[in-house]
């Protein structure tokens, strides 16, 4: 257990500090994947979504980049993660699936002016969904977010994710506006927004490490380290049912490819989980973004139906 740990340490971090060489991504897809995809690789057939509750190292790890048989598993199958088994209770037992709503979908981009390839992405997904309210700029102040997120399906926000390591409870989604109240949306305020969000089925967060577990170390004193589930986990909290976030630095561009294919496929009724492994899927296969550092990083959680 301890050097499969120690490998999926060792990856996630290299693939963190943003390193695209496609051997290192072929030596350690395949070394994990020997590890944790061939034992049940035999099960695997004929599954279109693979649910995975981790714990410990493997929260880092994005299943779907995992190789078996010269593949990637996410060419297999959809990945899905859960923290507990409620992440797939619904809330009433006659609710449908999930299917995106434009009229109920808000964008919001490059709050604090930094991103402009997430202006680019939100213009672009509005593009398709016309119907849909968006946030752009300095527009995308905590207040408008609230205001405009009644209501709506489906949020998205391409923004920052600041993780503060040392004090993960600290950590934030950054908005605009000229302080603190105004500019971000901390870690432990997002549960309190549930009667803003009580609407939301689906937020996307498309920035940097929003969907990544992170644990202090202990004090001085021995006393404990602080440990989150990340950014995304925290909308589970306030009782949104399907997350997507990412876990670790992204890049604008193939960013911006994989949500425009996602969406796409959502557009045509698939699954939140077939939606993302579809433009994943897509991205391989085309070449410009094939190595997991583009594609790899975002992970459903929660219920994909």
């Amino acid at each position: 257990g301890a050097t499969v740990e120690k490998a999926v340490d060792r990856y996630t971090r290299i693939l963190g500090a943003g390193t695209k060489e496609t051997s290192i991504a072929t030596a350690f897809g395949d070394k994990l994947g020997k590890w944790l995809v061939a034992p049940i690789a035999d099960r695997l057939e004929g599954t279109q979504v693979l649910v995975v509750s981790a714990t410990g190292s493997f929260k880092k790890l994005p299943f779907g980049i995992l190789r078996h048989d010269g593949q990637y598993l996410v060419e297999r199958t959809a990945v899905v993660g859960v923290t507990h088994v409620g992440s797939l209770r619904r809330r009433g037992a006659t609710e449908s699936r999930y299917r995106i709503d434009p009229a109920r979908t808000l964008f919001l981009g490059n709050p604090d002016g930094s991103l402009p390839g997430a202006e680019a992405e939100v213009k672009a997904l509005r593009q398709r969904f016309p119907a849909s309210a968006s946030l752009v700029g300095p527009a995308g102040t905590r207040t408008a977010f609230t205001k405009a997120g009644e209501g709506k399906t489906t949020l998205h926000l391409a923004t920052h994710g600041r993780i503060d390591p040392a004090h993960p409870e600290r950590s934030f989604l950054v908005l605009a506006g000229p302080d603190e109240a105004e500019n971000r949306l901390a870690y432990r305020e997002i549960p309190g927004l549930a009667g803003y969000l009580d609407s939301a089925r689906l937020v996307v967060l498309s920035a940097c490490q929003s969907s990544l577990a992170v644990e202090a170390k202990g004090g001085e004193e021995g006393k404990p380290g602080i440990s989150i589930n990340g950014l995304a986990a925290q909308f589970r909290r306030a009782g949104v049912e399907t997350l997507i976030g990412s876990l670790w630095k992204v890049d604008d561009e193939g960013t911006l490819a994989l949500m425009q294919g996602m969406y796409a496929e959502l557009a045509q009724g698939h699954d939140i989980a077939r939606s993302l492994q579809r433009a994943q899927v897509a991205m391989l296969d085309e070449g410009t973004y094939a190595h997991p550092l583009y594609w790899g990083a975002f992970v459903v959680v929660g219920d994909w139906r």
